[in-house]
């Protein structure tokens, strides 16, 4: 699944949400690679968050 996705790409969460970036894929805590996502939230703030790869999909 890590090939799946590569810095840069956008992508969604699979239950819905903005659409973020990976800007980074990493194994925070010592756990799964996981993908650092970035998005901008309504009043133009950016917010950044990991995500397990299983619970994101590309952004059409």
């Amino acid at each position: 699944m890590e090939a799946d996705f590569v810095v840069g790409d956008t992508v969604k969460l699979r239950s819905g949400g903005p659409t973020m970036t990976i800007t980074c894929l990493d194994r925070p805590y010592n756990t799964d690679v996981q993908a650092f996502c970035t998005w901008f939230k309504s009043n133009n703030e950016t917010t950044s968050q990991y995500f397990p790869l299983p619970a994101i999909e590309k952004a059409m």
